[in-house]
């Protein structure tokens, strides 16, 4: 009596570990649309922002973005990725894993700069351009 007990229990605890790891997978291949990732992260930003650095800068996030599943990847677009410590990057990894699932999956975290070339290439097109539309127009109006 006491050997089929025994021999249950495992094969309870052995179906315990098949239905954990089915829902661990589930978990793993799971996609989180981006608007639903930025709601985690705007949330998590109202409860703690990131901490500034001796110079004064803060760490802006400007948007997030599972960028893959198998493991679950984010990226974070920000300012500066050197002002994020790594105690605010295992917050917002803490904050993904509970508000958003991926219980028992290793979630990745990537943080991507903004770069300063990219930023003042597009400013320089914006300013071009509409400096010359009008004169374009005025051309036109005059002939």
């Amino acid at each position: 009596m006491l050997a089929v007990g025994y021999i249950n229990g495992i094969i309870v605890f052995g179906f315990r570990i098949i239905i954990a790891a089915s829902t661990v997978e589930k978990e793993r291949s799971r996609r989180l649309s981006t608007s639903v990732v930025n709601q985690v992260v705007q949330e998590a930003l109202a409860f703690k922002s990131p901490p500034r650095t001796r110079g004064g800068k803060r760490g802006r996030i400007y948007y997030c973005t599972q960028a893959a599943i198998r493991p679950p990847t984010f990226v974070f677009f920000v300012n500066d990725a050197k002002l994020f410590p790594e105690t605010y990057r295992r917050y917002m990894e803490k904050q993904l894993r509970s508000d958003a699932g991926f219980l028992g999956t290793p979630i990745r975290l990537l943080w991507s700069n903004r770069r300063k070339t990219e930023k003042e290439e597009g400013r320089a097109a914006t300013r071009t351009q509409a400096n010359l539309v009008p004169r374009d127009r005025k051309l036109e109006l005059a002939t």
